[in-house]
Order: C-alpha cells, then sequence, then structure tokens
C-alpha cells in the first residue's frame, strides 16, 4: 500500500459505521477466531499464573504465527516456552504498573510510560521464538486493553506514517502504531 493509501483507509476506519464494516468483514474471512478466545480464556482464568500465561501465549503463538512458527529452526521452536517465560518474568513489574489501564485513557506523550511499553515489547519481541507479530499478541492477551495486535502487512503500511527515526518493528515502531490505534479508538467509541 502506498502512504496515501494507508491515511485514506485510517481515515475510513476513524468512522464508526466503516469500522463496523471492516471487523465484520475481518469476522467472516478469519478462521481462527477459536484460538483467539482459547488463548485469551486461558490466560483469563488466573492471569498471575505463569502456567495460564504459557498456555495461552504458546497456542497463540502457534496458531496464529504458524507458518513463521514453523519456518523457525527447531531449537528455536523449541525455546518458545522458557522465551515466553523469561520476557514474563523479565517484564513482570512493568506489566503490573500498567495493569487494567486502557488504551484509550492512556497519555502516549508521558516519557515513562513510553519507556515502560517499549521496554515490555522489547523484551517479548526480541525473543527469536515469539518476534514483533507474537509479543503484540501475546501482550494483548495480558493486557487486551492496552496492547493492540499487529502483523508484518499492519506493521509495515503503519510504519509508512512514522516521521521517528526508527526501524520497522521495534519498540518506537510498536508505540507509534499505538499511538495511530488510539487515535482511532477514540474516533469510534466518543
Amino acid at each position: 500500500m502506498k502512504r496515501n493509501e494507508i491515511i485514506k483507509y485510517i481515515d475510513d476506519i476513524k468512522d464508526p459505521k466503516k469500522f463496523l464494516e471492516y471487523c465484520k468483514k475481518y469476522h467472516e474471512e478469519e478462521d481462527v477466531d477459536i484460538a483467539y478466545l482459547v488463548s485469551r480464556n486461558v490466560i483469563s482464568k488466573n492471569p498471575d499464573n505463569i502456567s495460564f500465561i504459557l498456555a495461552g501465549a504458546k497456542l497463540i503463538i502457534i496458531t496464529w504465527n504458524a507458518l513463521r512458527f514453523q519456518r523457525l529452526p527447531k531449537g528455536v521452536r523449541e525455546s518458545l516456552e522458557n522465551d515466553i517465560r523469561e520476557a514474563y518474568t523479565e517484564s513482570k513489574l512493568d506489566l503490573k504498573k500498567i495493569k487494567g489501564e486502557r488504551l484509550e485513557n492512556l497519555s502516549l506523550s508521558d516519557d515513562d510510560l513510553k519507556k515502560t511499553i517499549k521496554k515490555i515489547f522489547q523484551e517479548f519481541s526480541s525473543k527469536k521464538s515469539i518476534g514483533f507479530t507474537g509479543a503484540s499478541k501475546i501482550l494483548h492477551l495480558l493486557n487486551p486493553y492496552l496492547f493492540m495486535m499487529w502483523d508484518y502487512n499492519i506493521r509495515e503500511a503503519y510504519h509508512k506514517l512514522h516521521t521517528k527515526n526508527h526501524e520497522l518493528g521495534d519498540p518506537d515502531c510498536y508505540l507509534e502504531f499505538l499511538k495511530q490505534s488510539q487515535e482511532i479508538i477514540k474516533n469510534n467509541f466518543k
């Protein structure tokens, strides 16, 4: 997609009617919703228990990131559980700071908050078995009202709108994506 097409698309989804149309289209075409529902349900049963987090996070990575995950070397695939555990353990205190927060209510210009979000995202996305897309999905499962999921196509499209110098998919890129998502949310749920 070209920059102007992306801008038009984002402007379109700021209209609640268009937003709902796109949601409906997604649900008609996407056949892995059950994996999301099960993953989210497992984690929500006991969101502070690492066993529940591991079960839900592994399920979403193995199903919604299936193509990428299967292409990884066997040793990297086998490190998934340990990588999730390690990233969660390193991020646990930061995740607690923002527990229960909602994207539409946050001040994403607050330096401490930006640092916290980027640090958490970096911890998960730096794991080879998780990556950028997997990090956004796991973090969404941990706090679905704050962390937005993205995949390569979404990341690439939104990155074209970013004005800051950063790499595609890095923590700064994800923060910019959250800011853009926040604007869409605020427009649709006034």
